[in-house]
């Protein structure tokens, strides 16, 4: 898949080496309070083939497999009789991997939990709390086994642990020579009017789809307050992110499903 030249505002290269995604599970302890699992409440193990992926992952294999599995990695977490299950794919190609990030979207109602290339926790289901997150060729999937403020904190503290093991990893940062950008994003009929704070008076900004392609790039317009606006159509269904680069590093803000 071919991309526009700007998308080395949004992502980081892969950096070089071959590494197992075995590599990037949390030992142990590692995330206060929990331990390897010693029942089977989550499939534990690497996945290195197809053939092995259809029975552990029971029949949602395809979404994987169509969009360039390499290996994954399995394991469970457990502390005061609850569990958190943690899912790690290597899907080839950063495109890939948001790809599935894409598909398995869909929850009625998110949380961005600012973590890696791209983040969210569906807090749409009643009884437990699922994350996932994107970063670089990597697609990782947690889940919890109740819908609990301490078990999604653990997710987090999970998601976070992961991330900081993988070689591009990184945790979204403010950014500006103030120490941060803020920015708002409100639908107006069939407008999107973002209003962006830097005093960065080079800012740029994009839409960017789910998969990474540019959809928009709309020149940002100064009011007298200094604060910066724009105006673009509003996208059709689908996951969208707005991209701001202010003083060399970028701000990400996912817009919600509509």
């Amino acid at each position: 898949m071919r991309h526009m030249p700007m998308l080395n505002l949004l992502f980081a290269a892969c950096l070089a080496g071959a590494q197992t995604v075995q590599n990037f599970m949390p030992a142990g302890g590692e995330v206060a309070g929990y331990s390897v699992q010693t029942a089977a409440d989550c499939y534990s193990g690497l996945v290195g083939d197809t053939a092995q992926l259809y029975p552990t992952i029971d029949g949602g294999a395809d979404v994987y497999l169509q969009r360039g599995f390499v290996e994954g990695a399995y394991e469970g977490f457990t502390k005061d009789n609850n569990f958190i299950c943690i899912q790690i794919f290597d899907q080839g190609i950063k495109d890939s991997a948001l790809s599935v990030f894409a598909e398995r979207g869909g929850a009625a109602s998110y949380e961005n939990v600012n973590i890696a290339d791209t983040s969210r926790l569906n807090t749409a289901a009643a009884f437990d709390y699922h994350l996932d997150f994107v970063n670089n060729k990597y697609y990782v999937y947690i889940s919890t086994s109740d819908k609990t403020d301490e078990l999604k904190n653990g997710a987090i503290a999970f998601a976070g642990a992961i991330n900081a093991k993988m070689p591009a990893g990184s945790v979204f940062r403010p950014v500006g020579v103030s120490g941060s950008l803020n920015m708002s994003i409100r639908r107006s009929h069939n407008l999107l009017r973002i209003r962006v704070s830097t005093p960065d008076p080079q800012a740029a900004l994009r839409l960017v789809d789910a998969t990474g392609r540019i959809q928009a790039a709309p020149a940002l317009r100064k009011d007298d307050d200094g604060t910066l606006h724009a105006s673009l159509p509003a996208p059709g269904p689908g996951v969208y992110f707005v991209a701001v680069r202010s003083f060399g590093a970028v701000n990400r803000t996912k817009l919600a499903t509509y």
